[in-house]
């Protein structure tokens, strides 16, 4: 399909130069749309947010040394600035203190103009650094209005990696895609615990992941990556682990602390098929947005059960995270994990118009 593209910018921050230029059922149905280029970066991006002022952040993750900051935001002009300011993204491995600093950023969430980032606590993959995991809230000029520690509910392989919110806002739901569960935060009280703790919906299955033609990793030790996507629509929760094909929901109630396993379990629902996912996010219609990795798509699963392709190109190279636009567009990350870490293009953030 063709694609619209943006003229070419520089985003530059104190630091390096960036450049940007602005099936698995028979129910698939395909009407793609245009795409545009908003952004690339040479450094690799995952999160994304839009905040209802129309200013895109993007976070970094550190899975490498090229870590250029972990949180951002796209100016007008094509600048790309720290968020919330330079000290925040000033932390360098090896260093005990990280108060008010990130460590190892994986999502950034927008709710309004409100900004949320989940950080893991654990550079590269490696241990978890005590203190490190958190949650936390800022408003749009950069003022930090909440923390939240996770050290009482992350186990010493979890992996902290996306986050939704209660219709009232009294709850945070994150995912933990390196032990599997999810991680349910009071955000009144800051108390936290964990449910559907390896239960099968939120464990990675046998599945080999393929992109154009190649499977992800190594044959004697593909990647198995738990609960990762995750969306909410009235009082369900959307999850899926990476490397599986389910997509599963799960109502709000049952998530709450004095609920017993059995119970949560007994209320999981299996969704649809829809082939391995990354990213999810929820329509104002209860659509729910699929990250198509296999496909370079993005996908949609209707209140009615039918999947439509919403978009297919080799732009969208690995589709990480959404976020919806106050246009009514979405906007998608492209980290680009399959193809290592020299991909043969740059990362890209793409704009998807509404419909």
């Amino acid at each position: 399909m063709l694609c619209r593209r943006s003229l070419a910018v520089l985003l530059l921050f104190s630091g390096p130069l960036l450049f940007a230029s602005a099936c698995d059922t028979a129910q698939e149905q395909t009407a793609t749309k245009p795409i545009e280029l908003v952004a690339t970066s040479p450094h690799q991006w995952t999160g994304i947010g839009v905040a209802s002022s129309g200013r895109i952040y993007v976070n970094f993750p550190r899975w490498s040394d090229d870590v250029p900051i972990s949180v951002g935001y796209l100016r007008d002009n094509g600048s790309l600035l720290p968020f919330p300011d330079p000290d925040w993204n000033s932390w360098e491995p090896g260093e005990e203190d990280f108060t008010n600093r990130f460590v190892a950023v994986q999502s950034v969430v927008a709710d309004g103009d409100e900004i949320w980032v989940v950080d893991t606590g654990r550079p590269r993959f490696g241990q978890i650094l005590p203190g490190a995991p958190r949650l936390f809230r800022f408003d749009g000029d950069g003022r930090k209005l909440a923390e939240y520690p996770a050290d009482g509910v992350v186990k010493p392989n979890s992996y902290l990696n996306d986050v939704r919110f209660a219709p009232d806002g009294s709850r945070a739901y994150v995912t933990d895609s390196g032990a599997g569960g999810l991680v349910v935060i009071d955000l009144e009280t800051g108390a936290a615990h964990r449910a559907l703790d390896g239960h099968p919906s939120t464990m990675a299955t046998d599945t080999r992941v393929v992109i154009d033609g190649t499977p992800w990793g190594s044959d004697d030790s593909p990647p198995q990556v738990h609960a990762d996507g995750i969306a909410l629509f009235g009082e369900y929760l959307y999850y899926q682990a990476l490397t599986s094909r389910t997509l599963y929901r799960v109502p709000l109630p049952v998530l709450e602390k004095d609920v017993s396993a059995e119970t949560r379990a007994a209320a999981v629902e299996a969704v649809a098929e829809v082939g391995p996912s990354d990213g999810l996010v929820a329509g104002p219609d209860g659509s729910i947005y699929l990250s198509s990795l296999e496909h370079n798509a993005v996908r949609v699963l209707r209140p009615d059960g039918a999947i439509e392709v919403v978009a297919q190109d080799p732009l969208i190279a690995w589709p990480d995270s959404f976020s919806f636009g106050p246009d009514g567009a979405l906007y998608v990350t492209t980290s680009r994990i399959h193809q290592g870490p020299v991909p043969p293009a740059p990362y890209g953030v793409l704009r998807i118009p509404a419909r």
